[in-house]
């Protein structure tokens, strides 16, 4: 039985289709992102899953221009520019009224231990005369972060960490150039949190029910994924056994902990004022507390399949 929703349950629900009946519940409703960036690996498994190689909403991005730590590069870069709402239309399958008693995936349960405090604002933006509409930039400032994509050859959306936008563009020497912004879209928490509690005796939790990814990484679309394949994986067992589950979670603690790693790479290099030093100082704090290196196991996914 499902209970909510996201792209980890609905990779799930999906995968589980043909096999066995599929209950849902409503769970708590939460606000779509309004945009995702979706890297090439991610894209293909999202395919792969759904049977979707396009998506009328998406735009592609061919190139990412970074100027951190006082440095600009650009690079190739293959990814998709799409909604949540976009990602997720199509995606359901058919499922029955769910009965009591039956054991749960759950996409959104229980509080959550969180890294740090931080939030991060979305605006609507335009392109600037001359700025490419195949391009994402990403920058440190003084004060904090700010990311761009091109949405269309004229539109783009802009995501800031730190401090108000207005600030930030102004400290900018690369966004501030290429984008405008004209309308705020909406705040959201954005540092890193793994659920106290994962699972249960007749529940699991799956995507943001269980991790929650800081969106500097790129990363968390792309895990929900991943962690809705291997609970449908094991829930096709018919072998399944604790330890299937122990595995699960041992997995998911170790992908949280090396989130917290990638993230403090991003914010060490950022930039040197006090903002970026109680990030930076926040991560290395949780690095001890959430060391986790998986454990040794027979079983291993193949495709879509558990084997071992």
């Amino acid at each position: 039985m499902l209970e909510g929703d996201g792209m980890a349950l609905a990779a799930c629900g999906r995968l589980l289709a043909g096999y066995c009946r599929v209950g849902r519940l409503a769970g708590p409703g939460r606000a779509r992102l309004p945009v995702v960036l979706m890297n090439g690996t991610s894209w293909r498994l999202y395919g792969d899953i759904f049977g979707r190689e396009r998506i009328s909403g998406g735009w592609p991005i061919l190139r990412r221009v970074v100027r951190w730590g006082g440095e600009t590069r650009e690079f190739p870069h293959e990814a998709m520019v799409v909604s949540e709402q976009e990602l997720l239309a199509g995606t359901a399958t058919e499922v029955e009224e769910a009965a009591a008693g039956q054991f749960r995936v759950v996409g959104s349960r229980g509080p959550m231990e969180l890294v740090g405090e931080r939030q991060v604002g979305l605006w609507r933006g335009r392109l600037k005369s001359g700025a490419p509409g195949d391009t994402c930039w990403m920058e440190a400032t003084e004060s904090g972060w700010i990311f761009a994509a091109a949405t269309s050859e004229r539109e783009a959306v802009v995501m800031a960490a730190g401090g108000e936008l207005e600030g930030l563009m102004g400290e900018s020497k690369l966004v501030g150039g290429v984008v405008e912004a004209e309308e705020e879209l909406g705040r959201l928490g954005s540092e890193p949190g793994m659920a106290r509690v994962m699972r249960g005796s007749d529940w699991v939790g799956c995507g943001g029910a269980a991790l929650r990814f800081d969106p500097i990484c790129g990363e968390g679309m792309g895990h929900a994924l991943r962690e809705g394949i291997l609970v449908s994986a094991i829930l096709r067992r018919r072998d399944r056994n604790e330890a299937m589950w122990e595995m699960y979670e041992d997995r998911l603690r170790a992908g949280f902990w090396r989130h917290l790693r990638n993230c403090l790479e991003f914010y060490r290099s950022g930039g040197r004022g006090e903002w970026w030093r109680k990030q930076a100082g926040e991560l290395e704090g949780a690095l001890g507390r959430y060391e986790h290196v998986p454990a040794a196991t027979r079983w291993r996914l193949e495709g879509f399949e558990l084997v071992g």
